[in-house]
């Protein structure tokens, strides 16, 4: 079993990590770089490339999520941010270093973006094991179910949603709750989270009400979802001439649109796409896309968006704000 750190790969496709790579049991041998977002020095680091980079210090990106404050008629909705995180040689633990991360919030460039965190302060990992089922057993100690919410995030909780019935604090656990799991569930070996707080399993519900027997998955969390989620590239990262599109759907018989604008703009590309399911499913979808040539370095935006059914209109809009590195301009 390799213990090698393929960070050449995108977080979500660092399966190839092994059990013991991927966490920690506790916290004594970790190293976490203080870089959320794009912030910090680390976090430079592999930015041209747009994708993870492996140093000799063991540095990875990775996908964090944190909760978008964006008008969106259900509600706020979780969305990754690109984390930088370092661990001991010895130990290469990245998945758990991922979690800790996330714990500690997000940085001034994501919540400038509109994204929070909803978990709150003085919140730590006190385990995390993962079985043979590809089940990871997380035990953190702290306030994390605590039913306070305030700021913006408690403005637009207490705002009516399409399909949010429940009361601002069960939808604020709800984000926490979602926002562990889809980092931790971004490494192809983790496919569930047990969830443990301060020695008392937590009870999960799926986003019908119904009460979850046993490990939980992303699939619990579609009310917190956006539509269309992209997942790479994550916001901020440079992207070249070609580059991939991968996340997930759940579009009307799983159509979606990729669209790429300049900073003016232009559209360089407006691409129809299909999911691999849709119309209730969710479904994932990749594309390899190519920026037409001539196009001038710089800031560009990446929409994915979904023609509406009903009268043609633009729905369930996702941007990603990148930077477009042309090479060939010198």
């Amino acid at each position: 079993m390799t213990d090698d750190i393929r960070t050449n790969e995108p977080p979500s496709r660092m399966g190839r990590l092994s059990r013991r790579s991927v966490l920690l049991a506790g916290t004594g041998g970790l190293t976490v770089v203080a870089a959320v977002g794009l912030s910090g020095p680390a976090a430079a680091q592999g930015e041209a490339s747009g994708r993870p980079t492996r140093t000799p210090r063991e540095e990875a990106a990775v996908s964090l999520y944190a909760v978008s404050l964006a008008d969106d008629r259900r509600g706020p909705l979780i969305r990754p941010y690109r984390g930088v995180v370092t661990v001991e040689p010895a130990d290469r633990r990245v998945a758990t270093a991922a979690l800790e991360l996330l714990l500690a919030g997000p940085g001034d460039d994501v919540l400038e973006e509109g994204s929070i965190s909803a978990i709150p302060e003085g919140i730590s990992v006190v385990s995390a094991d993962l079985g043979d089922d590809g089940t990871v057993r997380v035990e953190l100690s702290g306030d994390l179910l605590g039913a306070d919410v305030t700021g913006e995030l408690a403005d637009r909780l207490t705002t009516p949603a399409a399909g949010q019935d429940g009361s601002a604090e069960d939808r604020v656990r709800r984000l926490r709750l979602a926002q562990i799991v889809f980092t931790m569930t971004q490494f192809e070996t983790i496919t569930a989270v047990n969830l443990v707080v301060d020695g008392e399993p937590v009870a999960v519900t799926d986003f019908l009400g119904n009460a979850i027997e046993g490990p939980v998955t992303r699939d619990a969390f579609e009310d917190v979802t956006p539509l269309i989620l992209i997942e790479q590239p994550l916001p901020g990262e440079t992207i070249e001439a070609k580059f991939t599109v991968s996340g997930t759907a759940n579009t009307f018989e799983a159509s979606l649109f990729l669209r790429l604008t300049t900073e003016d703009g232009e559209v360089l590309l407006d691409e129809p796409i299909q999911a691999t399911s849709g119309s209730g499913t969710r479904g994932t979808f990749e594309a390899s896309l190519m920026v037409p040539g001539g196009t001038s370095t710089g800031p560009v935006t990446l929409l994915g968006y979904e023609a509406s059914a009903r009268d043609g209109s633009e729905v369930n809009l996702f941007e990603v704000p990148l930077q477009f590195d042309n090479e060939e301009a010198g």
